[in-house]
């Protein structure tokens, strides 16, 4: 693995302080590299969703997006360009959409109910990047997306519409990444 100059400056800061392991040092800026990574990809959406004058909504869809795709997991970008560009239109796009539609509790709460019975169905899913480590680990997660939802049930009924469709939005997103990786396993088996 090549280094650039500034990962060299930060392995040179830490084995001053302590003794690193080539494996060490390469997990170190693998990490490094993610961190960054999704530096970037924050920078670019939500600067996106402060141009389109959404950011606030931006941060609740992805705040609820993420809250599920932690236990849900999903289909994974095959590489950053693809993944910047699809959040950048889907999470600012969406709020942008979403901030001057007046939607009724009703049809917030049923598209929460479309959203969760297929992540109740077929979540969490395993992937290349998030893999499931066995069956209680299956178990584990299902329990989280139980509570999760649940959360986000009773928010539903206490919160506003105009809160609660941003949220309902960040889990409707998730179901979709959780549909799409369902089919493109069934389609590998054939």
């Amino acid at each position: 693995m090549d280094f650039t100059y500034r990962e060299e400056k930060i392995l040179k800061l830490f084995s001053s302080k302590m003794k690193l392991s080539h494996l060490d040092q390469i997990k170190l800026i693998y990490g490094w590299r993610i961190v960054i990574a999704d530096f970037k990809k924050l920078f670019f959406m939500y600067g996106f969703a402060l141009l389109m004058g959404c950011f606030i909504e931006t941060f609740l869809i992805h705040a609820s997006f993420f809250l599920f795709r932690q236990v849900a997991f999903g289909v994974h970008s095959k590489n950053f360009y693809l993944c910047l560009i699809v959040s950048c239109i889907t999470f600012p796009v969406s709020s942008f959409l979403l901030k001057n539609l007046d939607i009724g509790i009703i049809h917030i709460g049923i598209t929460y109910l479309i959203a969760a019975v297929p992540l109740l169905l077929f979540a969490p899913i395993g992937s290349a990047v998030n893999p499931i480590r066995g069956s209680a680990h299956a178990q584990y997660l299902r329990r989280k997306i139980y509570i999760r939802l649940s959360i986000l049930g009773v928010t539903i009924l206490v919160l506003p519409t105009t809160i609660t469709k941003f949220l309902v939005a960040g889990l409707l997103i998730e179901t979709f990444t959780v549909l799409v990786s369902t089919i493109q396993k069934e389609s590998d088996k054939e």
